[in-house]
Formats: C-alpha cells, sequence, structure tokens
C-alpha cells in the first residue's frame, strides 16, 4: 500500500489540478536529505575528509585498560536545557549574536582598577548594612523581651487610662472612620467639629442696649440715639424717593397723560395738507449749510515734486534722529536718577503697608456685621426710643417696646447662624370652570354671557391702556 497513483496526462491547468497532479514524493525526499546534512554540520560532499574521519590514537591504550569496555557514566542535562543549546553542529539562528558574550571577560588596566574599587566600596558598604542591621536586631529583642516581662510594680491608677489619648489611635496612618467607629463604642465620641463650627464673626451673642434706652437717661445719651433714630428714618425716605423717581415719577398721571388728539397733532406736524404747522427755515442758515458744503469738496491731489520728496525724506531723518537722541537722553537719565527710583519704591513699599492695614481693618469691620447668606438682605429693626414727653422716670410706669423673640431671632441673622426670610405668599393654583351637563340648573347660560361681556370689557381695556402707553412713549421720543 502506498499513496495513491498519479496520472501524469491529466490538465495541469489550474494550481489545484497542479497540487492534485503532480507526484512530489522525489522532492521531498531530497529536501528531507539536505535538513539532514544542515543539521549534521553541512554537506558530507563539500566536507573535507579531517572532518569526516578521525584518527584513533590510543584505541591500543584504552583496549589494554579496559575503557572501552565499560563507559563512564555522566550527568545528562535536563531536556528543556538540552534543547536550548541548540542541535550539535547546526548553525546559530541568531546569525548578529555575540559569541564571546557568556564567556567571563579578562579585565585589565583602568577598567580591573574600576571594578576592584567598586567591590571594595560594595564589601565596605555592604559590612556598615550589616552591623546597622545586627543593631536594630538587637534592640527589636530587648524590647520584645520586656515587654514579655509581667508588670509587679503599679505606681500609677490602671483606672485612669481610659481619659488618656490613645496613641495608636492618634496615628497618621489611622483614618477618621476608624478613630469615630472606635470611640463610639469606649464613650469618646466626639461629634463632627465642622459641623459645630461656629461662624466667624464679632458680633456678641447678646448685646447691650444703649445708654438713651434707658428708663431714666442723661440728656447726652437720649439725644444721641434720638440723632440715630432720626438719621435711620431719613434713610428709609431717601430710598422711596430714589424708588419713587425711578418708577412711578417716570410715568405721567392721567391729567398730564397723552390724549388722541394731542398725538395727531405731534405726528402732522409738517404736513400743511393734514393742517400742520410748516416749519419755517432760515435762509442765513441754509447758507451757513452751503458755505460747510462747500468746505468738504475733494479736490484732485497733484503729485508731488522731486524736491518735495526730498524734503519729506530729510524731515523723517530728522525726526527719527530727535526720537533717538531723546531715547538716548531717557536711558541717561535713568541711570542718573537711582535716588528718584528708591524714593519712588520706598513710597510704594509704604502704600502696600498702609493698604494691608486697611484691608485688615476692613476684614475685622466685615466681621462686626451680618454676611449675605441667602437671596435677600439683612434688615435691621428700628430702634426703640422714647421721646421726651413719653419718659417716665420709674420703672412702674414704663411701657415696654420691642418683642424679645424677634430680637433674638435679628440676632441669629446678625451673627450668621440663620440667612434673613421673608414670609412667602401662598399662590392660589388657577381652576378651570366647566359646566357639565348632567348637572345644569338651568342660570348657566346667563352666567356663561356674563363672562363673556365681562372677559370682552377686560380686553378692550387692556387694549386702551396698551394705546395710551404707546401714544406716551411716542411724545417722549
Amino acid at each position: 500500500m502506498g499513496p495513491p497513483k498519479i496520472n501524469k496526462r491529466t490538465s495541469k491547468k489550474l494550481k489545484s489540478s497542479w497540487r492534485k497532479n503532480v507526484d512530489m514524493t522525489e522532492a521531498n525526499e531530497a529536501l528531507e536529505v539536505e535538513r539532514f546534512e544542515k543539521r549534521m554540520g553541512g554537506s558530507f560532499a563539500e566536507r573535507e575528509s579531517k572532518d569526516l574521519f578521525v584518527m584513533d590514537v590510543d584505541g591500543a591504550d584504552n583496549a589494554k585498560s579496559g575503557q572501552n569496555d565499560v563507559m563512564e557514566k555522566k550527568e545528562k542535562k535536563f531536556k528543556s536545557f538540552a534543547n536550548l543549546e541548540g542541535l550539535p553542529g547546526a548553525p546559530d539562528p541568531i546569525a548578529k549574536r555575540n559569541p564571546g558574550s557568556n564567556k567571563p571577560k579578562t579585565l585589565t588596566g583602568v577598567a580591573l582598577k574600576r571594578k576592584l574599587n567598586q567591590q571594595k566600596i560594595r564589601s565596605t558598604l555592604g559590612k556598615a548594612m550589616r552591623a546597622k542591621h545586627l543593631l536594630e536586631k538587637q534592640i527589636m529583642d530587648e524590647n520584645v523581651k520586656k515587654s514579655k516581662h509581667r508588670r509587679e510594680v503599679f505606681d500609677f491608677d490602671i483606672w485612669e487610662q481610659e481619659d488618656k489619648k490613645d496613641l495608636n489611635m492618634e496615628s497618621v496612618w489611622v483614618k477618621d472612620e476608624t478613630r469615630t467607629h472606635t470611640d463610639l463604642h469606649s464613650r469618646k465620641f466626639k461629634a463632627n467639629k465642622i459641623r459645630n463650627k461656629k461662624p466667624k464673626t464679632l458680633v456678641p451673642t447678646i448685646e447691650f442696649p444703649h445708654s438713651g434706652q434707658s428708663y431714666n437717661p442723661t440728656l447726652e445719651d437720649h439725644q444721641d440715639i434720638l440723632w440715630k433714630a432720626a438719621y435711620a428714618e431719613m434713610k428709609k425716605e431717601k430710598e422711596e424717593r430714589r424708588l419713587n423717581l425711578s418708577l412711578t415719577a417716570m410715568f405721567p398721571t392721567k391729567a398730564d397723560a397723552p390724549t388722541q388728539k394731542s398725538y395727531m397733532e405731534e405726528m402732522s406736524v409738517g404736513i400743511p395738507e393734514i393742517g400742520g404747522k410748516e416749519e419755517e427755515i432760515d435762509e442765513e442758515n441754509e447758507a451757513a449749510d452751503d458755505n460747510e458744503e462747500d468746505k468738504f469738496v475733494h479736490k484732485e491731489a497733484k503729485p508731488k515734486t522731486m524736491k518735495q520728496r526730498r524734503d519729506a525724506k530729510l524731515r523723517k531723518m530728522e525726526e527719527a534722529a530727535v526720537l533717538k537722541e531723546k531715547k538716548d537722553r531717557l536711558e541717561l537719565q535713568k541711570i542718573v536718577s537711582l535716588k528718584t527710583w528708591k524714593k519712588e519704591f520706598k513710597a510704594m513699599d509704604e502704600m502696600t503697608v498702609k493698604r494691608q492695614a486697611k484691608k485688615a481693618e476692613d476684614a475685622i469691620e466685615k466681621l462686626k456685621g451680618p454676611v449675605k447668606l441667602g437671596n435677600y438682605k439683612y434688615k435691621p429693626d428700628d430702634i426703640e426710643i422714647k421721646l421726651s414727653d413719653e419718659l417716665s422716670g420709674n420703672l412702674r410706669n414704663l411701657k415696654p417696646e420691642g418683642n424679645a423673640l424677634q430680637e433674638r431671632y435679628k440676632s441669629l441673622q446678625r451673627r450668621n447662624i440663620i440667612e434673613p426670610r421673608q414670609k412667602q405668599k401662598r399662590v392660589k393654583p388657577w381652576t378651570k370652570k366647566v359646566d357639565i351637563r348632567r348637572h345644569k340648573m338651568g342660570f348657566e347660560e346667563e352666567e356663561a354671557k356674563y363672562r363673556h361681556t365681562m372677559k370682552t370689557k377686560m380686553t378692550k381695556k387692556a387694549q386702551l391702556k396698551g394705546a395710551k402707553r404707546k401714544t406716551h412713549v411716542i411724545t417722549t421720543m
């Protein structure tokens, strides 16, 4: 049995028919022989006789001693290492490999001295490190021995250890979660510092009232508190006046509002056909306008002569020379004016110090008042005062003023604990009214008519207001 017989007369037009109908047995055998010779060190035909044959000189001696009969057992290498070394006699697959890289290098001269010095340094360093490690090990062993000994003398109160800080928990490597977890089970739990952090402010918790607010004040203190209250009221009136001028006073009243007649008169000015007055044009103004137009008439530019061009070039050169001289003079003046610069730098430093001091004062002053925490500004309460005729002179006839709860609430706002707030109006949602047929009572048609008439009236009123606004805008233009 062998491979199937191949017909030599078949078609070899396609590549598949070449593979199928060509006998490659002899070629494969020749290639296999060639590969075997390569593995064994090359072609036998090309080798010399000395490579193929060896002259056995020691055969008689070996026969006498009997070494040929008993072969010495040699240590065999592992197959994995034998495969790495390659086949005997085969060429190295990596042609660029350095054949002497694995051999020990023999150093001479400067390289040998350098290597000896490095070995000496390493040996000295190694000795020092070994001595250091040995000392550390001895200290550690002594500590372990000490810790294993049982304590016999108690010169402290063991129950006070709970109040002391745990040194292990103060370590940098311990996280906050671990400390909190440990404190929870040891009655050492402390609340979050950030949550209980007080806001920065210089406003006291309880502010003492002004001496002029006493039931029996002196004249100076009473006049001082009255002046402060009057000044606060003046500021309020000024703000109201500003809002009035910005909003209400900008629009005309009902009596001064423009009408349809005034609107038509204003729009028909200059149109005599409608009945408007024709604007009179002054003849002198017309003549002046004509003269101004004549001034701006563009004249045709004449080309410059050679003399004019030469003069312009000389003028430019002179100006450049003057500028260069001025620049050099300024540079020289900088060197001379070093004293002036020192004075300027000194003044700048003093100004910086003053500015920093003022900035620090402003920061302290800012802490004395409230900070904007929300959408609304802090509004202080009115100053509680008693007029001269309201002063009683004794506590029995004194009428109390203000509210203690409101005063505490405002104090919290001044100290930045809570933000200023305002009571929000509840907006009622709009509901659509729908008539359901099965619930009709008979008066729904009249109600619908009434609603329709009211709606038309409101729309007409809104249109009239819009027209009035438009006429006002046109007249003010």
